[in-house]
């Protein structure tokens, strides 16, 4: 009867050991999931930012290339629309 209540015990010690070791991991990957989910966020923010300065850059370019085009025919667009 002692052999199978020390199997009994090694048994529930072991799923006890088994739970808390889960519990500890679990705990574990929650914080890693936080911080992975904040580089995330962070590097998503640092590209968005680069994307957008990009944009304004061309469009920056783009208003100075009709400008241009503009000043370049401007006798022409004069002439089209009746001012001059």
């Amino acid at each position: 009867k002692t052999f199978g209540s020390t199997v009994l015990d090694f048994k529930s010690i072991s799923f006890e050991h088994i739970r808390s070791t889960l519990k500890t991991l679990s705990a574990e990957v929650e914080v890693v999931d936080r911080g992975v989910s904040e580089y995330m966020e962070l590097e998503n923010m640092h590209i968005m930012f680069k994307l957008q300065r990009r944009m304004f850059a061309l469009s920056v370019i783009a208003s100075v290339a009709t400008l241009v085009g503009i000043v370049a025919n401007w006798e022409s667009i004069a002439k089209l629309i009746g001012i001059a």
